[in-house]
């Protein structure tokens, strides 16, 4: 093979160095010879297409990027605008659940709370997936309001914890102010409130909390749940494998809840830790830049 190489460019250099006339008579290169004459002939033209080619691929990632982040928009409100049915869904069931029924109501009443119940885990484990793409959203910060966003959260899940039995507390101070992607860190809001309601039992208590802390504020989710196996808790963060369990009231998952708030974490230009003891709780804490004051 290096020899055939060898002689392939030997023909090659021969027949760039030979007159016009003499090039027409030679028949010696083959087509993939004169292939690569062409282009060591022709290396200007070569590196204009190059670069053509290059602008061209660009032009088209950028453009299928664009289509993506507007795909992954429309899912967001699309998962939206089918959450919020069974927002006040759960909530009437709730109200219903202490209403005085027959045998046969309470049934019947039973089988639809399980079904609106199972289908609501299965449309967060969706929004939990969309969730997950957010990676492709550019981080647009601004000054917000951490209370208001939080307190927002609070009640899209009202219903869902009610139901459940569960106490969602908001503890985050009307003054605190952060300077970060205000969509993002609702999200990360509604995933973290969301996942302790799964894994805490009825009775349970789930707080949210914020404070500043030199140039970042500290928030976090604290639940008095089932809690993290010990062996479990190291790879919750990490890329390997799938840690999806199922809830107190064997709610389904997709695993993606918290490899999800650390990307919107990261890209939120802050770090995520957790902290849990089986049996007796977890605490996911993450940090957002603090929004300067004058």
């Amino acid at each position: 093979m290096i020899n055939q190489n060898y002689a392939m460019l030997k023909n090659i250099a021969i027949y760039k160095n030979m007159p016009e006339p003499e090039k027409a008579k030679k028949r010696f290169i083959n087509p993939i010879e004169c292939g690569l004459m062409d282009k060591i002939i022709d290396g200007k033209n070569a590196k204009d297409l190059l670069k053509k080619q290059v602008q061209r691929l660009a032009g088209e990632n950028t453009s299928l990027l664009n289509k993506v982040k507007e795909k992954n928009l429309f899912e967001r409100e699309m998962m939206h605008d089918l959450a919020n049915p069974y927002n006040g869904l759960l909530g009437f069931i709730e109200v219903m659940n202490e209403e005085k029924l027959t045998p046969d109501q309470r049934e019947m009443f039973d089988v639809i709370a399980r079904t609106a119940k199972k289908e609501f885990a299965l449309l967060q484990s969706f929004q939990m997936i969309i969730r997950s793409e957010t990676t492709l959203y550019d981080a647009k910060p601004s000054t917000f309001n951490l209370n208001t966003v939080v307190q927002n959260g609070v009640e899209l899940l009202g219903a869902n914890a009610k139901l459940k039995g569960v106490n969602v507390q908001n503890d985050v101070g009307t003054g605190v102010l952060a300077n970060a992607d205000k969509y993002i860190f609702g999200q990360m809001i509604s995933n973290l409130v969301s996942n302790a309601i799964k894994f805490t039992y009825k009775g349970g208590n789930i707080i949210v909390r914020a404070e500043e802390n030199g140039e970042f504020v500290a928030v976090s989710v604290s639940d008095n749940g089932v809690g993290i196996p010990a062996d479990v808790l190291p790879n919750l963060l990490g890329s390997a494998g799938n840690n999806s369990t199922r809830g107190t009231d064997g709610e389904v998952g997709t695993g993606l809840g918290l490899k999800v708030c650390k990307d919107m974490a990261e890209k939120n230009g802050g770090t995520i830790r957790i902290e849990s003891v089986e049996g007796k709780g977890t605490t996911v804490s993450f940090t957002l830049p603090k929004a300067e004051t004058a």
